[in-house]
């Protein structure tokens, strides 16, 4: 860790990668919520650690996704983390979303308050993170209180 150069994040803006690299360490300095989702790009790879805050979606839709080749490792230092829908009124959306191909790690942080459901998609199991294939590694935290519902209810 120590060649490593965590940046700050406030949750909303872009992602600056490294060109070389194509990866990206940050952790996030306060909670956030956000209209749209948290892409991580084919071939990047995402170190994010929620520092003790909370990423919320505030709209239907999905929290992060990871797409083919890409890399998520979800990390909290201080153990009260969350990636959801907590209190929004509108829940609809998975925590996190692994597509094929692509790879995520837990470690520490929570996932919860999803609901995997979106009107028209039928892939509604998973709700706090959903394989849409892909390699899914859980080394510490939580994924609880999220409701995988059938397409239309």
């Amino acid at each position: 860790c120590d060649a490593v150069n965590w940046m700050p994040w406030d949750g909303k803006e872009e992602i600056t990668y490294n060109s070389d690299t194509k990866t990206a360490y940050v952790y996030l300095t306060a909670d956030a919520e956000r209209n749209s989702t948290l892409t991580v790009a084919d071939g990047h790879k995402l170190y994010l650690c929620l520092n003790g805050n909370e990423i919320e979606m505030r709209s239907t839709g999905d929290v992060i996704t990871v797409n083919n080749g890409g890399t998520l490792t979800l990390t909290d230092c201080q153990s009260t983390g969350v990636v959801g829908h907590r209190s929004s009124s509108i829940n609809l959306g998975h925590g996190v979303v692994i597509r094929e191909g692509g790879t995520f790690s837990l470690f520490n942080a929570k996932i919860q308050g999803n609901q995997g459901s979106l009107e028209g998609r039928n892939d509604s199991a998973g709700a706090g993170v959903y394989m849409g294939g892909g390699t899914f590694h859980m080394y510490s935290g939580s994924i609880r209180e999220n409701t995988a519902l059938r397409d239309g209810g």
